[in-house]
This record gives C-alpha cells, structure tokens and sequence, in this order.
C-alpha cells in the first residue's frame, strides 16, 4: 500500500475476489464443481483482504475530515455499512438464486466486486489527503509494532478482542447451527437467529455514530466486555427461543458498537503515516482467531456435549470480560495520543490539508464512509 496508495490498494484487493468466484459458475455449468475447488479459491479470494480492509480503514480520517464528520460517525457508518451487507447479502443471494438459479447468481456476484474496485478508484482525491498527512516516508513492521505494544490503549485493542473472537468468531458459523439443530430442531430458526444477530449488528454501528461521542470510551469498552459474556452465556444456557433472539440482538449490537469504538482509537492515537500498519497488524490476529475459535468449540462441543461445553465457553467468556474491567491499559482509551491522526476529531477541527481538499473530495468521502 505504501507504494500504489491506499485508493488503488483498496481497488486491487477486490479484484482477487471477483476472479476466485468467476470460475465457479463455469465449473458448474460444466458438472466438474468439486470441494477442493471451492476451498483452493476461497483461500485466493481472502489474500488481500487484510489489506483492502487497513487501506480502507486507512482512509476514513481523511475522508470524515473532508465531510465535515466526526472520527465516530465516520467510523459507525463505514461499520454499519458492512453489518448492513451482512444482513442483505444472503436474502439478496437467495432471491437472485431463486430466480436465475447459481450460475447467474455467482456471475453477479463477481460484477459486484468489479463495481466495488471501480468505485473506489473515483476517491482518488483523498489520497492526496492521505499523503500529505503520513509525509510520503515509508515504514517498518518493528516500528509498527513497537509503537503498538509501547502504547497501552493499542495493546489491549489488539489482546481483548482477540481473546474475545477466539470464543464469539464461532457463534454463526458453529454454535448456532448446532443450537438451531439440537436444541429448537428447526432449520428455519436458524435464519431468523442470524438474521437478530445482524439487526443487532446494524444497530449498535449505527447508536454509536449518535451517541458515541457523549460516552467515556473507557466506561463504554468495558461495559462492552461486561454485556457480552453475559448475553453469550444466556444464548448457550437458556434454550427459549425469545430469550436467545433477544440476547443475540444485544450481542450483535455489543458487537457493532465495538468495531467503530476500537477504529475511532486507532486513528486517533496513531500518526497518519502508521495508521495503515496499525490498522493491519492490530487486525491480523481476528481471521486466524476465528477458524481457531471455530475448530476449539467444535471439539468442546464433540466432546462434552452442548451443555457442558457452554458452561465452558461461558466461564472463558466472563474470565476476559474480567479481565478488561480490572486491566490498567483501558485507563488509555480516554486520551489521545501524541502525534495521532485523529487529534482534529475531538476537537472537530479538520486538518490544513482536509481543508484543502474538502471541495473536490466531500462527495467522495460520502461514498467511502457510507458504503464502506
């Protein structure tokens, strides 16, 4: 990213995803779609997207500065953005499938990322924003890292959240199939838990963006911590099926309020000129997490027993929620570091070259922020 920036970075991490999806629906036209297809290129397809993700997440200061936003709306609606795709991703693909069938529906789904990479290369004016901010001087990862473990608010951005996917990343995938399965015994209910888990999503993004910036960011994350394990705990242990939609609402607004929290500290504790590898490297740890959570809860649940291995998971789950009340690193959250990105946000004056550049780039950084 350093070297072609991070509009056209942004731009050439979709395309990886367009072309692994393209050969699937002339492998099934062709009757020769087998597993080892689908993973070989759901691993080419996922490569860049750490770094269409930091280069993205990378551009949202300058972009909120050049619309007149504030770092938490910015951020809530770059958040909301995604959880909203979430939500309308799998209702539109069912629709599309239904009426065109798998094949058309693929072929659309690659136009979408060609659109998306298209899109983004019209928010070039940004960039020049971006530049002028991080100095043109390149970065190493030592640097990067230091900067991340020497500054305590970024260390726990980095362990907590880690921590906390390792035992939530498997709750879509794995621990409500096998809820919807074993304990309600409706293949139905398992959308609806989904699609209360991304409602919540969306709103929790979405009150953060109003509300954010009245709340202590400190009390906040660890009021966070505190609701999560509680409403996981509830969704393992309480098997009614209005109980469990509601706790998933709650945990999926825990989690939308979350992910624009930690972006808005990010950027303003960290120099323009590190805020790409920050981002990168304080993000890396959640895609190995996940699939780690995953396989983790998967043998707990084979071999205990559902029950059991909630008892277990939930406990886990209040250990990190204590862990981050009684930890001195969220005593950070509140300030802003030195040198940081951010600094203009709270005081809700745009930088010389945002406003330089804020005529020719307000319309673009719209886009950016509201389609993520």
């Amino acid at each position: 990213m350093d070297a072609i920036g991070p509009v056209r970075a942004s731009s050439v991490a979709d395309l990886p995803s367009g072309i692994a999806v393209a050969p699937l629906p002339v492998l099934l036209a062709l009757d020769v779609l087998e597993t080892w297809h689908v993973v070989l290129l759901t691993v080419f397809g996922t490569l860049a997207d750490a770094a269409g993700s930091a280069a993205r997440q990378s551009l949202v200061p300058v972009a909120a500065d050049a619309g007149g936003l504030h770092r938490e709306r910015a951020n809530a609606r770059f958040t909301s953005a995604e959880h909203l795709g979430y939500l309308l991703g799998a209702p539109a693909a069912g629709l599309l499938i239904a009426a065109f069938g798998v094949g058309p529906t693929l072929c659309v789904t690659v136009a979408s990322f060609v659109f998306a990479a298209l899109a983004v290369l019209r928010l070039t004016g940004l960039s020049v924003g971006y530049d002028s901010a991080r100095g043109g001087s390149g970065v190493g990862l030592c640097e990067t890292v230091r900067f991340i473990w020497g500054d305590p608010a970024l260390r726990a951005l980095v362990v907590f959240p880690t921590a906390a996917v390792l035992l939530v990343g498997p709750l879509a995938p794995l621990v409500l199939p096998v809820l919807a399965r074993v304990v309600f015994d409706d293949p139905v209910v398992l959308g609806v838990m989904v699609a209360a888990y991304g409602a919540g999503g969306l709103l929790g993004a979405l009150s953060y963006g109003v509300l954010g910036r009245g709340v202590p960011r400190r009390a906040l994350y660890r009021a966070i911590f505190v609701a999560w394990p509680c409403t996981y705990a509830a969704i393992l242990l309480v098997p009614w099926l209005p109980a469990t939609l509601a706790m998933l609402v709650l945990l999926g607004a825990v989690a939308g309020s979350l992910v624009p929290l930690q972006a808005t500290i990010r950027q303003e504790r960290s120099p323009a000129r590190l805020l790409p590898r920050v981002v990168g490297l304080s993000t890396a740890s959640i895609p190995v997490a996940a699939p780690a959570g995953a396989l983790m809860t998967g043998l707990l649940i084979d071999g205990l027993g559902l029950a059991r291995a909630s008892l277990l998971l939930s406990t886990a789950g209040v250990v990190v929620g204590a862990g981050v009340v009684a930890s001195p690193w969220t005593r950070h959250l509140d300030s802003v570091g030195k040198g940081s990105a951010g600094r203009s946000a709270r005081s809700n004056r745009a930088p010389a070259h945002a406003r330089a550049a804020s005529s020719s780039c307000s319309a673009c950084s719209g886009a950016l922020v509201s389609e993520g």
